[in-house]
């Protein structure tokens, strides 16, 4: 049985964006749920872009997002720094330890940034991001539904 946001059927299910003409309906309030959209870019792949392809790439990621927060999706967004800047903590002996980077960074493709959206349920949440531009360029986007506080039941 599907989780709430989660519609059956959707795994390995491959959505086939016909460019940018989305029709992009407002979220409805109280029925709208949040998704964390987490956007992960192999650094090879962008390191193979030029400073014209990177900038027409940003700016067309940047028009999505616009399109998406026009219509009333977007409830933050951020672009990360580069994982070697990042810190992560951790306890030890009593206290906090930390460590340069990332926690996880050789286990996958840089995290590049974070899209919070409201959409209808767990499918339309995928419609509405695989449209985006990042996606055409080898991205891959993590979509998982939010949680307004940590459940003890949660995974």
């Amino acid at each position: 049985m599907p989780t709430p946001g989660q519609s059956p059927g959707l795994q390995g299910t491959r959505i086939r964006p016909k460019g940018m003409a989305l029709r992009l309906v407002a979220s409805e309030g109280g029925d709208a749920m949040r998704y964390v959209c987490l956007g992960y870019m192999d650094a090879p792949a962008w390191e193979a872009l030029s400073l014209d392809e990177r900038e027409t790439f940003l700016a067309e990621c940047r028009a999505y997002d616009e399109l998406l927060a026009e219509s009333g999706h977007v409830v933050a967004r951020e672009a990360l720094d580069c994982e070697e800047n990042a810190a992560t903590l951790k306890l030890s002996h009593g206290g906090a330890a930390v460590n340069p980077g990332c926690l996880t960074a050789a286990a996958r493709p840089p995290l590049r940034g974070i899209l919070v959206i409201e959409a209808n349920d767990m499918n339309h949440a995928i419609q509405l991001l695989s449209r985006h531009p990042a996606i055409r360029r080898g991205a891959v986007v993590e979509v998982r539904p939010a949680s307004p506080l940590p459940r003890a039941d949660a995974c």
